[in-house]
């Protein structure tokens, strides 16, 4: 009986400690999950607002297969999405940009309100509606057959065509 107490003892007095070697295995155990699952990005569609079960995404492939996809995943998996510079994409194409003008098109999608919204980067990423200012620009028209976006400059003063 002795024995029993003593041990009784010694785990009430390193019960901080257990715990602590509990959280640092599960932690660990977590860090090894991250690390080794591989990330497929979702497939989005135009108006798409509910998010799929987890029975019909079972069946489904997240990543587009179509070789001439306009979506880029690349820039997920190469930089970092935290860096400045880091989503931008290689094809962004712009007509009517001076050095002073840094503005990109990045994405057009239809908002769940029937209209159509342009994610535009300049010194953050952000969705514009059409005639919506912002910083010193205004978005006027957004064109979703062609993939482009027309932009009026306040500071170089002209309207510029941003495609994708």
């Amino acid at each position: 009986m002795d024995k029993l107490r003593k041990l009784g003892l010694i785990l009430w007095q390193n019960k901080e400690r257990m715990v602590l070697v509990i959280l640092v295995a599960v932690l660990a155990y977590r860090v090894y999950k991250v690390m080794t699952e591989t990330f497929e990005p979702p497939e989005l569609s135009e108006g798409a607002t509910v998010a799929a079960t987890d029975s019909e995404a079972a069946g489904s492939n997240p990543i587009p297969t179509d070789e001439g996809s306009s979506e880029n995943y690349r820039t997920l998996s190469e930089r970092n999405p935290f860096w400045y510079y880091g989503a931008r994409t290689e094809g962004t194409a712009t007509e009517g940009i001076n050095e002073e003008d840094d503005i990109a098109l990045l994405d057009i999608q239809r908002s769940p309100g029937g209209q159509y919204a342009a994610q535009i980067q300049t010194t953050g990423t952000k969705w514009y509606q059409e005639g919506e200012p912002f910083e010193s620009y205004q978005l006027l028209k957004i064109d979703p057959e062609n993939r482009s976006v027309e932009v009026y400059s306040g500071k170089s003063g002209t309207t510029l065509t941003l495609t994708m």
